[in-house]
């Protein structure tokens, strides 16, 4: 379980970096584009007012089965990452 664990954390520090204070999962199933877009900007408030740099922050979406996400989410998904 150690060499799980120290291993997770060498990936994190190489894709986000040491920067990381704060990181969470939002999950997803069948969510359209406006629901997701309204939790995200809900997370953007919240991270403000937890004085947190945006850079210091990791969000994961976790989808249950891709057969389920909506094409209208993940297209938001793929703008939101480039």
């Amino acid at each position: 379980m150690a060499d799980m664990y120290e291993g997770y954390l060498s990936h994190h520090t190489h894709v986000f970096g040491e920067r990381t204070k704060l990181a969470m999962c939002v999950t997803l199933f069948n969510e359209e584009e406006e629901e997701l877009r309204r939790t995200m900007e809900g997370i953007a408030q919240n991270v403000a007012q937890l004085q947190v740099e945006q850079d210091e922050v990791v969000v994961c979406l976790v989808a249950d089965g891709r057969v389920n996400v909506t094409e209208s989410l993940i297209e938001y998904a793929d703008r939101c990452v480039r």
